[in-house]
């Protein structure tokens, strides 16, 4: 058990190492190597973690590795914050109230609203239940989230009064997956000072991921004014691999799924290829790697 005094940050961390977990519900993902929980010493304990979102997306959940099934967490908020520290909670939005999850395990919270970012990053937090704290591994062992090494988890910060935050050692990070999904015009988009206000103008752009992929990787672009839109696949030599998409589209943000097949639905060979986006306008290009 450790203990946090900064100023007027007070709250109690208990630290589980939990060792490699092996099972089938984490798949492929990151091994977990402990768990974090907390106790209000004061009015209240929040844990968040920085999510980097990628352009034209908007965050609509979170999965993450639960300790205790039967912790209730009192609310997920969401904002912008800044680089270096979440900023005040009053500046905000409660995306999700009253998140259960399994023990053990990967868990999910679906947000009432798709929150979009004004920046590069939102911060998402967990509200500790009052009085409860981290006792043991797994089911009623206590609220906690698991952390795996920094490379494979989000920086995260703590704090006992939403104000004044501690970052955790840069070793680790905190397993916490966003569930995005594209931005349009109906979602609240977070801004500095915890202000709404209205998705800006589509600029286009294009990105694709996962990447390097095996077996399908999502391309997802953006259109500024209703024109034809041609969206191919080249390989490194400038052949035409397949062509995606071609047609009319409407402003906003758009998606396709490439499979690693050419036009005959014949698999390609491993490699880099290009994928060019050509409308509105505008070319853009952005390059793929099909791992085999």
């Amino acid at each position: 058990m450790l203990e946090y005094n900064a100023c007027n940050l007070r709250f109690l961390v208990a630290i589980l190492l939990v060792g490699t977990y092996a099972g089938s519900a984490l798949g492929d993902q990151p091994e977990i190597a402990g768990v974090y929980g907390m106790e209000s010493a004061g009015d209240g304990a929040w844990l968040a973690v920085r999510v980097p979102m990628p352009e034209g997306f908007a965050l609509a959940g979170v999965q993450w590795y639960n300790n205790d099934g039967h912790t209730i967490f009192d609310e997920i908020l969401v904002g912008t914050g800044f680089p270096d520290s979440p900023g005040l909670l009053a500046d905000f939005v409660v995306a999700a109230t009253g998140v259960q999850g399994a023990s053990s395990t990967i868990s999910c919270a679906e947000f009432a609203q798709p929150i979009a970012p004004s920046l590069d990053a939102l911060y998402v937090v967990f509200a500790f239940p009052e009085g409860e704290q981290l006792t043991a591994r797994g089911e009623n062992g206590g609220p906690a989230v698991g952390y795996c090494a920094a490379a494979d988890g989000l920086r995260g910060w703590l704090s006992g009064d939403g104000e004044i935050w501690a970052q955790l050692h840069d070793d680790y990070g905190f397993f916490v997956i966003p569930e995005l999904v594209p931005a349009d015009g109906a979602m609240l988009v977070k801004s500095m000072g915890g202000e709404t206000e209205e998705i800006p103008v589509i600029e286009p752009f294009l990105s694709a991921g996962p990447n390097p992929f095996n077996p399908a990787t999502e391309i997802r672009f953006g259109v500024s004014t209703r024109s034809r839109i041609t969206l191919d696949v080249f390989d490194v030599r400038g052949r035409r691999v397949c062509r995606l998409v071609d047609g009319s589209l409407h402003p906003g943000i758009h998606q396709a799924t490439w499979r690693g097949v050419d036009s005959d639905g014949r698999g390609v060979a491993s490699g880099v290829y290009l994928i060019r986006l050509k409308g509105s306008g505008k070319t853009l290009k952005r390059a793929v790697t099909v791992i085999k």
